[in-house]
């Protein structure tokens, strides 16, 4: 049997002095701290970002939240960003048309819209390192490594 208690409650891992990886249970996040700011994939839920925001605070202080980028549209990855104060969001196009047919629209409402929407144009984003492997047709993509100047804009 797993031992289960090591996925409870989060944990900021530094990668490099830019690089961290924020575990949550066992769902994981990508925060890279930028001269503008930090970016950062999925939120997870409002207790996840509570416990993620502590913990940018200390590696991080004063550091604003820039861009929080969506993996996609499932309700445990999207919920909650607004604890962070982001001040850009990117998601692929297609996620707020999932959010408004799926049923619990209270669930819904926890999630900060995107400013940005990615469109299925594998030419503008790519990742700066080695794994990117685009979209499907739900809209769901993976990166994690890194994030190249198209897709941030910086």
């Amino acid at each position: 049997m797993p031992d289960v208690a090591r996925f409870k409650g989060a944990e900021l891992t530094k990668i490099t002095d830019r690089v961290y990886m924020f575990r949550w249970t066992w769902d994981r996040s990508l925060v890279l701290l930028t001269d503008e700011g930090i970016v950062m994939t999925d939120p997870f839920n409002a207790e996840a970002a509570q416990a993620l925001k502590a913990e940018l605070a200390r590696v991080a202080p004063g550091r604003p939240v820039r861009t929080m980028i969506y993996s996609h549209y499932h309700f445990d990855h999207v919920v909650g960003g607004a604890a962070l104060k982001p001040q850009e969001v990117l998601a692929h196009r297609k996620c707020p048309e999932y959010w408004n047919d799926l049923s619990d629209s209270q669930l819904a409402k926890q999630v900060v819209p995107p400013t940005r929407r990615i469109e299925d144009d594998y030419d503008r984003l790519k990742a700066k390192y080695s794994h990117y492997r685009g979209f499907n047709e739900q809209g769901l993509f993976h990166i994690t490594r890194a994030f190249s100047g198209a897709v941030l804009g910086y």
